[in-house]
């Protein structure tokens, strides 16, 4: 949806607010307007709109429209780094899931409680979480399964030592929605993957399954859907070349030059600046002696990392709270994460 139309449908909205009042808005009209504002990316606008229906979610409106609900306040709040509030409104979700005995939404709030344990770095709540998860995927079909082996990959690749395992998990997901056809699943999965073995030093695999997946995203014609893919994937071959060059005893030139060739064709695919990818191309520009061009693209960074302010995380790219505790990376002092686990996944 354009702009223009998101605009219209806001104040068609409000229009029907002013008219009879938010108390008596149709909880199905308000979850479909919200649909709307969450396939356009429209997160901040959206949840000050749900926040000004939440005495009436909480009041008149029936256990499955309160559920579904409480899961896009959770998702909500995950997205802006409030963790505690985010974890509430999913165990509200979790709690009436299981009252109506919904299993679909009782598995998106087990697998939300999972990610917001993976962000905070509690693994062992996390594992607890996805694994009953997984349970109720694994009877609602291979695709549903497939969500849940990506979930638990996470949380074990973020763990020093069990990358192999996390790996099996991607390898699981990349089989499931294959066999499915589920493009976009397979594309994300397959960036997953190949993180995954660059984190361990596997190259070549890593190279392969990044480039399956450019392949894939090159065949989708929504370009919404895949840019940020591509850039993903291409910025992810250009890290992996420039950590295969820094794994040799001896220089090699050409590796650098690839990694500088994929990162620059990842700067191709975006609309905004991308800070990580920056520091990218400044440590490749570096390493070939373009010192020049280097320090542009650092200076850029530093920049936009202090734009930013002290509570943007520079792992997860969300603005957090005012009040909460950042780490600072103990390297160039200006890059900040939300919690340790963020801190040392950068």
């Amino acid at each position: 949806m354009q702009n223009g139309r998101i605009e219209e449908a806001m104040d068609l909205h409000k229009s029907r607010c002013d008219e009879i009042g938010k108390e008596r808005m149709d909880p199905g009209t308000i979850l479909g307007f919200a649909e709307i504002l969450v396939n356009n990316h429209e997160y901040s606008r959206l949840l000050t709109i749900l926040e000004e229906y939440l005495e009436a979610i909480e009041i008149s409106w029936g256990n499955l429209e309160q559920c579904q609900a409480y899961g896009l306040f959770a998702r909500l709040y995950c997205g802006n780094n409030d963790f505690t509030k985010s974890h509430v409104y999913f165990e509200r979700q979790l709690s009436i899931a299981k009252e109506i005995k919904d299993v679909e939404l009782e598995a998106c709030a087990l697998d939300g409680l999972g990610q917001n344990y993976i962000r905070i770095g509690d693994y062992g709540k996390a594992m607890e979480c996805l694994d009953q998860a997984l349970v109720i995927q694994s009877e609602r079909g291979d695709d549903k399964k497939g969500i849940a082996y990506c979930a638990m990959g996470d949380v074990l690749v973020a763990q020093e030592g069990r990358e192999k395992e996390g790996i099996l998990m991607f390898q699981k997901c990349v089989w499931l929605f294959e066999e499915a056809n589920a493009s976009e699943e397979f594309i994300r999965i397959s960036l997953k993957l190949g993180n995954a073995y660059t984190k361990i030093g596997a190259w070549d695999d890593a190279i392969t399954s990044l480039e399956k997946c450019l392949s894939i995203a090159d065949s989708i014609e929504d370009e919404r859907i895949t840019n940020q893919l591509r850039a993903d994937a291409r910025q992810s071959l250009g890290k992996t070349y420039i950590e295969k060059y820094e794994s040799l005893p001896e220089r090699n030139d050409e590796l650098i030059r690839k990694a500088l060739s994929w990162s620059e064709k990842a700067v191709e695919c975006l609309d905004c600046v991308n800070l990580d990818l920056l520091l990218d191309l400044a440590q490749e520009q570096s390493f070939l002696s373009d010192t020049e061009k280097a320090h542009v693209a650092l200076k850029t960074y530093l920049d936009g990392s202090v734009q930013l302010g002290p509570s943007y995380c520079q792992s997860c790219h969300q603005t957090c709270a005012k009040d909460a505790i950042m780490e600072k990376c103990s390297g160039c002092k200006v890059a900040r994460y939300c919690s340790y686990a963020h801190s040392i996944q950068a």
